[in-house]
């Protein structure tokens, strides 16, 4: 589903392009080309929503996708605040899960190249490793809280 949606995305942008080359000035159409743009992206935001629910269905009562499915949308339809309230609390978690895991990796990383001897005067200024191993930390952060963001879903 996800997959039929993208490829509805590239060809409206093709179209999209084609359109505003053809009428550059038209107000109306660029309107018409922004609503459609941002419901396409909506839609494939909502099935990506409904696939992700879908699947930790499928994983806690061995049903089929279809089931699977509907039986999340019923779930999430009548524990809306629910949903909403623990989305908020695991949305603060994972930025401050993210920041910390950066932060630490990034302190780790001035450590090792001011504390420890191998390391000590390696590098000529130490905040270019510092500032990789941050964006590093930023990664595994990420993919790391993303993980728990799952596994908070499933709990719920």
């Amino acid at each position: 589903m996800i997959a039929l949606v993208q490829l509805i995305r590239i060809v409206f942008e093709y179209y999209k392009s084609k359109i505003e080359k053809l009428n550059k000035n038209n107000p109306v159409i660029k309107i018409i080309l922004f609503c459609t743009s941002y419901l396409l992206d909506c839609l494939e935001r909502f099935i990506k929503f409904i696939s992700k629910n879908a699947y930790i269905q499928i994983a806690i009562t061995g049903k089929n996708f279809c089931a699977a499915a509907w039986n999340a949308f019923i779930l999430i339809l009548k524990n809306a605040l629910r949903f909403g309230t623990a989305n908020a609390i695991g949305f603060i978690f994972r930025v401050l899960g993210v920041g910390f895991i950066a932060a630490a990796t990034g302190c780790f990383m001035y450590a090792m190249t001011h504390y420890y001897g191998p390391y000590t005067g390696l590098a000529s200024n130490w905040m270019v490793p510092c500032i990789i191993a941050l964006f590093q930390g930023l990664v595994i952060g990420s993919m790391f809280m993303s993980v728990f963001s799952f596994a908070s879903d499933t709990i719920l």
